[in-house]
C-alpha cells in the first residue's frame, strides 16, 4: 500500500509495473525503488520496473538496501535532491525507505523531525535516533 509520507513523497511497499500508470496520473514524477532483486516469488526486477518506469515517463532510481550503508544513504541523498517531485519511495513494507528518507533529510530537518514526520507517517523508527545521530555527527 502506497501512501502519503510527506507532501511531496508517497511511500509504502511493493509496487508493479502496473500501478505506474495510476501513479503518474496521480501527478507522481519519480519512483525509488529500495527493494532487493529476489526477495519474494514474483517481485518484478529492479530493471524491469526501471524499464516500465521511462516508458511510463518517469523518472528511476534503484537503491537497494540489503543493510544499512553509506552507500545506501548516500545513494539516497542524491536522489532525494535530483529526482524531480512528488515521488514515491518503496521496499517490502515501506520502513527500509522511511529510513533512508530520514538520513537524506536529516540535515534540513533534524533528528527530531525526521523521526516524528516518519511516525506521523506509520513507521516508527526511533530506534533509528543512535545512527542518525552518528550519521549527522560525521556528514552534515
Amino acid at each position: 500500500m502506497i501512501r502519503p509520507f510527506t507532501d511531496e513523497i508517497l511511500m509504502g511497499g511493493q509496487i508493479s509495473s502496473a500501478d505506474l500508470e495510476d501513479l503518474k496520473a496521480r501527478g507522481v514524477k519519480s519512483i525509488i525503488n529500495n527493494r532487493p532483486d529476489g526477495e519474494a516469488p514474483g517481485q518484478p526486477s529492479g530493471a524491469a520496473l526501471g524499464e516500465a518506469a521511462k516508458q511510463a515517463g518517469l523518472s528511476y532510481a534503484y537503491i537497494p538496501m540489503h543493510g544499512l550503508d553509506m552507500d545506501s544513504i548516500l545513494a539516497s541523498v542524491e536522489a532525494y535532491e535530483e529526482l524531480p517531485k512528488p515521488l514515491v519511495a518503496f521496499c517490502a513494507s515501506g520502513t527500509r525507505s522511511a529510513m533512508l528518507w530520514c538520513f537524506a533529510h536529516i540535515n534540513e530537518l533534524g533528528i527530531e523531525s525526521v523521526l516524528d514526520i516518519s511516525l506521523k507517517a506509520g513507521y516508527d523508527l526511533h530506534h533509528m535516533r543512535p545512527a542518525l545521530q552518528s550519521y549527522k555527527d560525521q556528514y552534515c
